[in-house]
Parts: C-alpha cells; sequence; structure tokens
C-alpha cells in the first residue's frame, strides 16, 4: 500500500545555510541516510571540533556520514574503494587516497516531477552519479605505502548512488559501480574492495565509541509460510551492547546494525572475501584472524601487523587470498582445530568490542584496454539487533549472546536489497528465464530474479506537484493527486494508492513529527489460518487488501461488517477460517473543509 506523505518543517531547517553546513552530496531519502562521494561512502569530518555534514541535494537535509535510522545521528561506518589487479610483472593497487575526480560535478536525477531534477533516466528516488580516475598523487608519505609514486592502471570508475524512500525499501542504499580501463596495458587478476571504517557512534556529543563488534551474516532462516534459507553474505557492524542506560534501551542506545553486501556483477564472482583487523588505540598489534597456512598455500605475513596490510602487494594479497573471518566477538574462542591460528593475548578485550575495520573484496576478472566491469553493491540497515538490555556476554563462551541477538530485520532489509537490484518472476531481458520460484502450499513463490539487473523498488507513488499557500495563522497546501492515485506498484502491477497524510514538525526524525491530517482509503486486509499439522498453524496474509464492497462480493455477503470478525471472533465459511484488519483507520471522508478535501469534488477525470 502506497501513501502520500506531506511535511512540514520550521523556517529554521528551511533557511539553513548550505555553503556553511555541507561540503558533498547526501542521500536522505529513507531510513538509512548517507553520504556518497569519491568512490566511497559514509564519510564525514570535523571542523574547530564539531562534525561538519554533507547535504541532500534535493531538500538540503544535513547528514552526518552513514546514519541509521534516520535523523538519529547514529553513525556505523565509512568505507573506501580499493582496486587492485597484476599489470604486467608488477602488482597495484589504487585506493580512495589515489583517486581523484578532475573537477567533474556530480550528476543529480530524482523521478520526482515536482523537482527541478527531474529524469525520466532516474531509478530512484534520488540518483547521485560521480566519475573519478586513479590518477592522484598524493603529496605525503602514508606509513605501510610503497615508497614510490602511485603507478596510475589508468581506471576511470563510475559511482551511482540510488535510495528509496518506500516501506520495505527504505533501509539501504544502493551503489553501482563501472570500472572502465583508460589505459594503456591489460589488467588480469583484478579484484575490488571495501575497506571499512566500523564506528558505531553518535555524531553528537562526537566521542569515539570504542565498542564496536564486527560480523558476517552468511545466511538467515526466513520464517515464511513455507520458511526457507536465504544466502545474503553480508558484512556488518554493530554495537557490542547496545549501550543500555540504567538496564534499559533508550532512544540514543545503539540497537542496530549496519553492513554491505554485493548484489550482482557483469560477470560472475569466482571469489568473495571478508577480513577484518583492531585497531583500538592503546593495545597492541592489530590483530586480525588468519589461517595457519598449509604445505600448498602457507601463510604469509602481511606487514609487522598480524591483520592490517602494507604496501600494494600485501593489500592485493588479502583482497584475492580465499577467506571469510569469523566473527570479532568469538575471539577468545580457539578456532585452532579449524586451521586459526591461535587467539591473542587481548583476545577477552578484542572480543568484548573495539575499534576495527573490515575489508570486504571479490574478483577476479580481468580488463582489456577500454572495456569495464559492473557490480552493484548495498549498504543495508537493520534496527533491533539488541533487544535485551540485561544480556550478559562472556568472551569464552560467546554463543549464548550470539543466540540472543535478532537479525531479522537486517536480514529482511538484505532481502528487499536483492529483490531490488534482480526482482523475482521478472524476466528483464527477455529470454524466457523469469529467475527461481519454490511450491509452498501450492502457490509459486518467487525468490530470485533473471540475474539481470532491474532497480525497481516498492516505491511510493509519485510525489504531487504541491503548492502552500499562507495567511496569518493559517497554512494551506494545495495539490494534485491523478498521478499518485493512479500508478501503478513496479512489484505487484496494482494500482494500490492508499491515502494522504500531511505532517508537521521541527526537524526530519519520526519521533519529532505530529499528524496534522489523513485521508486513508477505507480497505482491509483478509487474514486466512493455515494449518500446519498436529495442532500449530498460524494466520497469514498474502492477498493484497480489499475494499468493503470486494469482500462482500467474495463473501457472498452483501450485508458482511469485516469489523466483527477478530482474531479472537473469525468467520468460519466451510473449511476455512478468516478475520480482518483495517488497513490503517479507513478515514475516507473528504468532505470536512479543514482537512483534507478535493476542491472541485465533481471535476471530470482527465483520463
Amino acid at each position: 500500500m502506497n501513501r502520500i506523505v506531506i511535511t512540514l518543517f520550521s523556517a529554521i531547517v528551511l533557511s539553513m545555510s548550505l555553503a556553511t553546513q555541507a561540503q558533498g552530496v547526501a542521500h536522505s531519502q529513507g531510513n538509512l541516510q548517507l553520504s556518497v562521494g569519491g568512490g566511497g561512502f559514509g564519510s564525514y569530518y570535523f571542523r574547530a571540533g564539531q562534525p561538519v555534514s554533507d547535504f541532500d541535494p534535493l531538500n538540503g537535509d544535513s547528514v552526518y556520514g552513514c546514519v541509521y535510522p534516520r535523523g538519529s545521528y547514529h553513525h556505523y561506518l565509512r568505507a573506501d574503494l580499493h582496486i587492485g589487479a597484476v599489470v604486467g610483472r608488477d602488482t597495484l593497487v589504487s585506493n580512495y587516497w589515489e583517486m581523484s575526480s578532475e573537477g567533474l560535478p556530480y550528476v543529480i536525477e530524482t523521478r520526482n516531477r515536482s523537482k527541478a531534477q527531474y529524469s525520466p533516466k532516474a531509478r530512484s528516488e534520488l540518483d547521485i552519479t560521480e566519475t573519478i580516475f586513479d590518477n592522484h598523487q598524493v603529496s605525503f608519505t602514508v606509513p605501510c605505502w610503497d615508497l614510490r609514486p602511485h603507478i596510475s592502471m589508468g581506471l576511470a570508475i563510475t559511482q551511482r548512488s540510488m535510495s528509496w524512500s518506500g516501506a520495505s525499501v527504505d533501509d539501504f542504499v544502493m551503489l553501482e559501480y563501472s570500472i572502465a580501463n583508460r589505459g594503456d596495458r591489460s589488467l588480469t587478476e583484478v579484484y575490488v574492495g571495501f575497506e571499512t571504517v566500523a564506528a558505531a557512534l553518535n555524531v553528537f556529543p562526537a566521542e569515539p565509541d570504542q565498542d564496536n563488534l564486527l560480523g558476517w551474516l552468511s545466511e538467515y532462516e526466513f520464517e515464511d509460510r513455507c520458511p526457507q534459507t536465504e544466502r545474503l553474505n553480508l558484512a556488518y557492524v554493530m554495537d557490542n551492547d547496545g549501550d543500555p542506560v540504567a538496564g534499559q534501551f533508550t532512544d540514543e542506545s545503539l540497537r542496530a546494525a549496519v553492513g554491505i553486501m554485493l548484489l550482482g556483477s557483469s560477470s560472475e564472482i569466482e571469489r568473495l572475501n571478508f577480513n577484518w583487523w583492531d585497531v583500538t588505540s592503546g593495545r597492541e598489534g592489530m590483530f586480525g584472524p588468519r589461517r595457519t597456512g598449509t604445505l600448498d598455500n602457507p601463510f604469509r605475513p602481511i606487514s609487522e601487523y598480524l591483520g592490517y596490510p602494507c604496501k600494494d602487494v600485501n593489500q592485493y594479497y588479502l583482497m584475492s587470498h580465499p577467506e571469510v573471518d569469523y566473527d570479532q566477538l568469538f575471539t577468545a574462542a580457539d578456532h585452532s582445530p579449524l586451521g586459526w591460528l591461535p587467539p591473542p593475548a587481548i583476545s577477552e578485550m578484542i572480543a568484548s568490542g573495539g575499534l576495527g575495520r573490515f575489508l570486504l573484496s571479490f574478483g577476479p576478472f580481468s580488463l582489456g584496454v577500454n572495456e569495464h566491469f559492473d557490480f552493484t553493491i548495498a549498504v543495508v540497515g537493520g534496527d533491533n539487533v539488541h533487544n535485551d538490555p540485561l544480556a550478559h556476554f562472556d568472551p569464552y563462551h560467546p554463543q549464548s549472546f550470539y543466540d540472543q541477538l535478532d537479525f531479522s530485520e537486517l536480514a529482511t532489509n538484505a532481502r528487499w536489497a536483492q529483490w531490488v537490484y534482480d526482482n523475482p518472476g521478472y524476466d528483464t531481458d527477455s529470454d524466457g528465464y523469469c529467475g527461481e520460484f519454490r511450491i509452498c502450499e501450492g502457490d509459486t513463490i518467487w525468490y530470485k530474479g533473471d540475474g539481470v539487473p532491474d532497480f525497481r523498488g516498492n516505491t511510493p507513488p509519485p510525489a504531487p506537484f504541491t503548492r502552500i499557500l499562507t495567511e496569518p495563522s493559517k497554512i494551506t497546501i494545495r495539490w494534485n493527486g491523478y498521478f499518485c492515485e493512479t500508478s501503478k506498484d513496479p512489484f505487484s502491477n496494482l494500482v494500490d494508492f492508499e491515502g494522504y497524510r500531511v505532517y508537521c514538525g521541527l526537524d526530519t526524525r519520526r519521533a519529532s513529527l505530529s499528524i496534522l491530517s489523513s485521508y486513508d482509503r477505507e480497505n482491509f486486509f483478509r487474514l486466512k489460518w493455515h494449518d500446519l499439522g498436529s495442532g500449530y498453524g498460524k494466520w497469514l496474509n498474502d492477498e493484497p487488501p480489499y475494499s468493503l464492497d470486494e469482500l462482500q462480493t467474495i463473501h457472498n455477503n452483501p450485508n458482511l461488517d469485516p469489523h466483527r470478525y477478530t482474531r479472537d471472533y473469525p468467520l468460519f465459511e466451510g473449511d476455512s477460517v478468516f478475520y480482518f484488519q483495517m488497513v490503517d483507520a479507513n478515514l475516507d471522508d473528504l468532505s470536512s473543509p479543514l482537512s483534507i478535501h478535493k476542491v472541485y469534488p465533481n471535476a471530470t477525470d482527465p483520463g
């Protein structure tokens, strides 16, 4: 169900000077807010001890790095692009320090027809595109770098980030990359990586939070009508305990997790790696999990530190060497029988949390001269991972603590990112293949697309043209809802417009908004009881909502009153059992001039 939301903010917010507050561009369309630029994302920095924000080019919202949930000022990570390849007899790596935009501007596109940046080519509510090159000569010496000027591979990298605000699709931002070889040499065994600074903290006050945990969510069992385990391969960061206060979670508690996942690429990916290392100040060694090595694959030092790679050849080794590290909270457990080095002396401290980095990398592929390689990742957030403020963590027996964590929201949002990237059951290239499906209780359930990117989300209808008229002690908001109310949902192909809401608030946080007026179509969900045997069953809704007239027709009862049939007092019809839920408040009265109403109720439908 799609709903148009119109929000008014105070004049203080609207008149904020972008020139003094913002440095780059960012997405604030959804529940995950993300700054982008330089081939990476999630960055913000400090000036005179205060954090400096990037801004959303459509509405001027300030965004401090990677914020989740929206408006919370809870920052989680920053990631930078690394590209490594074998070039002739040399091994080269280009990272974000060695990339530049050469003054090229960002390209801003939106599907919002009321904005000056509207473009029919936009894939999301806000597309931000930039192109960078690996030709920047670093003017200072960085420890562990090669003692030579940067050697460019002749790469041109285009980054296109996309965000949505609709239900189910507002907890992630997608980034599509196209890496082109503009040099005069072929590149072989190319690997791509995102080195990520994990820092789950509150931006205000800006204090380093040295109790983060890094992990890898390889798969998740979804509790659908027919439970199914699906592959995710998501590298994430979270706070170690959610920061409860006096045994309770508050609005300032860091209960979420935010991660990065690979959605797809233009050629098959043979290897997907996850490596992490601890960089907490005051600790020894920058520990990171490493395998012991074998005769065929001996252990290789990558620096004076166990986990942190120095120089191009060692950065490339870490990106290309097959390894998926165990989660940080399991550091004090002995993994030696599984082929890992024994725990370090400070394993208890590391397992309890710290400042860390992880490297998500994949490949290999080849890039001939003037060839390009495309891939798409998603930055995904999921709230309420920490659900027990009194949970006890034992670093030497961490499994019980891990088992009580709730990754359901993170996994569900990651699944939606996969679906938006490649819509299940949709034949994008018209070759007859629609993806993969399973049969569940006689129904065909599509769960995977055809392998061709779609970038189509379960988005709200197009926003209407809006005019705001002011008088003393009065604000009138006028809009035309034709396109809002007649557009089809790209997933269901149904016209599922639900209603309008008008909010007012002093800032963009959902908790700060107060509803002024609402219009909601009168319709109902119909839930049906599914018997699972042995005395077990569950209520499921896998149908679109129905109007009152539709329900009375389906049940052949012109006097059917859905309000009478609740979960406790359902409707019995033969072997079937149903009950009904209103879709929101069913406030469909358009007659009051002091609420949402039609100025021209008898106007002819333009068709």
